[in-house]
Formats: C-alpha cells, sequence, structure tokens
C-alpha cells in the first residue's frame, strides 16, 4: 500500500477526532504487539529510532532516542510507527538476523535485523519518512493551518510538534508558497 494512503488509513481509524498533535497512545492502548520505548542511543551514531520484533514477547519493540530533541522523538516515534503498520513481516523474516541483543550490562543493536531511522534500506525508510510526514502533518491539516498562520513555518512547526527542519520539508513537498 502506498504509505500516503496508509497513514491516512491509520490517522482515521487511530483519530477520528483529527487532534493535532497525533495522539500515538490510541495506536498502544489498541495493539498489544507494539511497545515504545525511549532510550539513550547516542552510542549509535546517526540512529534516531528502530523498530524490531522481539521473538520471546512476540511484540514489535519500537525504540526512540531519548537524547534527541522531543520533537525529533515525535517524529522518530511516527516514522518507526510506520515501520509496524507497513513492514511487519519485513520485520518479522530479518528477525532471524542480529537484532536485539540484550543482557543485564547492556543493549545492542544489530543492524541486520531491524529498520533504523538512519536513511539506510532505501525504499523502506522512504516509506516510513512518507508516512510519518503525512501521519503527523497530514496534508489537508496542513494546508488549514498554513493559511491560518499566514505561512509561517515556526508556527506550524509548533502546532503539529515537529521540528522546524521537518516542517520545511514538509512544506516544500507540498509546494506550499511562502509568505
Amino acid at each position: 500500500m502506498d504509505p500516503i494512503e496508509k497513514a491516512r488509513q491509520i490517522y482515521k481509524e487511530y483519530n477520528p477526532h483529527e487532534l493535532i498533535p497525533f495522539p500515538f497512545q490510541e495506536i498502544i492502548n489498541r495493539n498489544n504487539d507494539v511497545s515504545i520505548s525511549y532510550t539513550n542511543m547516542q552510542d549509535v551514531p546517526d540512529v534516531s529510532g528502530a523498530i524490531l520484533y522481539n521473538e520471546a514477547k512476540k511484540c514489535f519493540d519500537v525504540l526512540v532516542d531519548s537524547s534527541d530533541n522531543i520533537r525529533r522523538q515525535y517524529f522518530t516515534l511516527g516514522h518507526e510507527i510506520g515501520h509496524y503498520f507497513m513492514h511487519k513481516n519485513k520485520i518479522k523474516k530479518d528477525n532471524n538476523k542480529k537484532g536485539l541483543v540484550e543482557d543485564d550490562r547492556n543493549l545492542s543493536l544489530g543492524f541486520d535485523a531491524i529498520l533504523l531511522r538512519d536513511g539506510s534500506h532505501g525504499k523502506t525508510e522512504y516509506e516510513a519518512n512518507c508516512f510519518a510526514a503525512e501521519l503527523l502533518m497530514p496534508e489537508d491539516k496542513l494546508r488549514e493551518i498554513w493559511a491560518i498562520t499566514g505561512g509561517n513555518v515556526s508556527k506550524c512547526a509548533d502546532i503539529f510538534n515537529v521540528s522546524l527542519s521537518a516542517m520545511s520539508v514538509r512544506v516544500g513537498s507540498l509546494g506550499l508558497p511562502d509568505e
């Protein structure tokens, strides 16, 4: 399925009141096979988040770098949730490769088995970014807020709880005029 269409479907299903920013808690409440953990991932360069399948728990674990700016964390969560809804089979299939290795002393990431928000894995990363952009900054809502704010990128970023960078990319991709 197209990532934008999938994001619109998820937005309607899990956010019927069209709240902004998007309320992720409803996804967690209604899906018992996904969990979210905020953890310091500074030791893993250029990685803001990851998703993997935990065979023991029969659950998808979403990891978000707690050392990132809160708005970056929000987009990362949208990105990883995109993987959850669009790439479950790939994540499970890759689970037999290196994955999350956990013991009492450390947590290390095996890069072959999990989808990382670091620009790798080409198409899947692109799809997760498109999904996150539409889920967190829905085109129709963004166009509405854009008009209300007079095209103020900073105000729009504040309203949608995303970074200025994420909002700038989204605004550019939609071809919204600078005002």
